[in-house]
């Protein structure tokens, strides 16, 4: 759910698309803060095809909306975990998708998060969340978002697959290249 300051709304987004909508059309709702109502104002979003839900959605301070987009797979790199900046446009419009962020493919040219042995996604200058609990965006100053993952203590098995320990709860902050 995101806080849009001008005017005060809270613009939620489902998770997926609701009975009788088209496969993949999740909507976002406005609620209007100063009233305590919802306006019956809504835009669409359209999950990328391997999507099966969005798991968190905010918007910065110029209104671009960030979503976070998975598949159910859980450590796999070949799965599906995004986030989407989106243009939403005007009420009624379709949302825009203006940048993608492949969260399975993520630089680490410093090696900043060191491989584990049998650890998924670590290593080699590369780093990438496989987790089917991505669920949290923060957006920070400087065009860096957090991004974390909820363990599901002590079921998830996405970072450390077959081993005896499930997952660390994950905090990542990514630096965006420039727009």
């Amino acid at each position: 759910m995101a806080l849009r300051s001008s005017p005060p709304a809270l613009l939620p987004m489902l998770e997926k698309p609701v009975a009788g909508a088209p496969a993949g059309e999740v909507w976002v709702h406005e609620f209007d803060l100063s009233q305590r109502t919802y306006t019956g104002q809504r835009w669409v979003h359209r999950l990328e095809a391997r999507a099966k839900a969005a798991a968190d959605f905010q918007l910065d301070a110029e209104g671009r909306g960030f979503v976070i987009e998975r598949d159910d797979s859980e450590g796999e790199l070949g799965g599906y975990k995004a986030i989407r900046v989106l243009s939403l446009g005007a009420p009624g419009a379709t949302a825009e998708v203006v940048r993608q962020i492949d969260l399975l493919a993520i630089a680490d040219p410093h090696g900043l998060a060191p491989a584990v042995a049998g650890d998924v996604g670590v290593g080699e200058g590369r780093f990438a969340m496989p987790f089917v609990t991505i669920e949290s965006l923060v957006l920070l100053p400087g065009e860096r978002v957090l991004v974390a993952n909820d363990n599901n203590f002590p079921f998830s098995a996405g970072r450390h697959r077959g081993a005896e320990r499930p997952d660390d709860d994950e905090f990542v902050v990514l630096q965006l290249a420039p727009r």
